[in-house]
C-alpha cells in the first residue's frame, strides 16, 4: 500500500470508533510542555466534544477544557512523547462527568503527537 491518496487516510481515520486526536506541543519559556495545540481529530473526537471541526482546529486542549488535575496528568504523560518520540499508553478518569479514557501516544513526526 504505498503513495495512498490523503482521501482514504482521512476515511480510515473518521471509521476509528476511538478518538483520534493530531496535536502539537506548545512549550513554555522554560522548556516545558505546557499545554497541545489540536491540528486534527476524527468525527468521534467531534461528537464526544460535540463541537465542530472548526471550532477545534487550531485550538488548545486548555481552550476546550477547563484545567484541571487531569490537564497536568495528560500533559505530563505527553511530555516524554513530545520530546523523544517514544510511545505511551496511560489512563485517565474524568469525575464530571464521570469518563475514563485508556490513551496511546505516539509521535508520527517530529513535533507532532498523535492521541488514540
Amino acid at each position: 500500500m504505498k503513495n495512498l491518496p490523503a482521501p482514504f487516510y482521512r476515511d480510515l481515520i473518521n471509521k476509528l470508533q476511538e478518538l483520534y486526536i493530531l496535536c502539537e506541543p506548545v512549550w513554555d519559556a522554560d522548556g516545558r510542555l505546557n499545554d497541545i495545540r489540536i491540528l486534527d481529530v476524527n468525527d468521534a473526537c467531534l461528537e464526544r466534544l460535540k463541537r465542530p471541526r472548526e471550532k477545534i482546529i487550531a485550538s488548545t486542549y486548555s481552550e476546550l477544557l477547563p484545567p484541571n488535575n487531569n490537564t497536568y496528568s495528560l500533559l505530563s504523560e505527553l511530555d516524554a512523547v513530545a520530546r523523544d518520540g517514544s510511545e505511551k499508553r496511560f489512563e485517565l478518569r474524568f469525575e464530571n462527568p464521570d469518563v475514563y479514557f485508556d490513551i496511546f501516544a505516539c509521535a508520527p513526526q517530529p513535533g507532532q503527537i498523535v492521541i488514540l
